[in-house]
């Protein structure tokens, strides 16, 4: 059984030094930017991607260019787990309130 995932647009902040000094930068993105962005990272980068990730994450990027022309994606619940889990273990680098959001969104799925 499929799930509709909202494809939210939302304003991230993160810390980075320009010219030796720290500056907030903010960015805009979508859900899926986040998922899929998530998803393309090994969660061990020592051992890289099983070939059953390889599958999942082809699954997760024909979901995201879905995503470019709609609000909400379909997505099977099987993939809904592999998008919870990565979401889960990927080190994020911004600790902007907004992934929080997200990441409670996205455990909600389940």
């Amino acid at each position: 059984m499929a799930k509709k995932v909202e494809n939210k647009k939302i304003a991230i902040s993160i810390d980075r030094y320009v010219d030796s000094e720290l500056k907030e930068i903010s960015f805009e993105t979508t859900y899926f930017e986040l998922i899929y962005g998530a998803c393309k990272r090994p969660t061990d980068p020592q051992s890289g991607f099983s070939w059953e990730d390889i599958e999942k994450i082809n699954r997760v990027k024909n979901y995201y260019e879905e995503s470019k022309e709609k609000e909400e994606v379909l997505v099977e619940d099987a993939d809904i787990s592999f998008i919870v889990n990565r979401i889960k273990t990927n080190k994020w680098n911004s600790i902007d309130i907004k992934l929080l959001d997200f990441k409670k969104y996205i455990e909600g799925l389940t």
